[in-house]
């Protein structure tokens, strides 16, 4: 959800963003949008939920972070998604901010998903 309120508020409201109109880029921006972000978010919700220590989770989260930044600008490169302003910093920030929030929501649904019942 915060992957399409992000890339509307780009696109559309700032214009920091820019899709070109080809139905080939049209779609493999909403295929990344839709398919890749999310799938790499839950290959890293399952790292953080079998890191033991805090450490361990820190480091997923930066691995993660570096490869969703990644993703965004290799698309940026390939023309899919076009920035208008290079915004390296903000970028890293929110990726980095996004996957900190995804776990803090799966830390809240976990906690009331096994309310009653032993740890697993």
């Amino acid at each position: 959800m915060l992957i399409q309120n992000r890339s509307a508020i780009f696109t559309m409201n700032m214009k920091i963003v820019v899709i070109p109109h080809s139905i080939m880029f049209e779609f493999s921006h909403v295929l990344i949008r839709l398919v890749l972000y999310p799938l790499v978010t839950l290959f890293c919700l399952n790292e953080i939920a079998a890191a033991a220590s805090r450490t361990k989770k820190t480091w997923v989260i930066i691995k993660y972070s570096a490869l969703l930044f990644g993703l965004e600008w290799i698309s940026d490169w390939l023309g899919v998604f076009k920035h208008m302003k290079p915004y390296l910093f903000w970028s890293g920030v929110f990726w980095t901010g996004y996957l900190i929030l995804i776990m803090m929501i799966m830390k809240v649904f976990r906690r009331k998903f096994y309310k009653g019942y032993p740890k697993p």
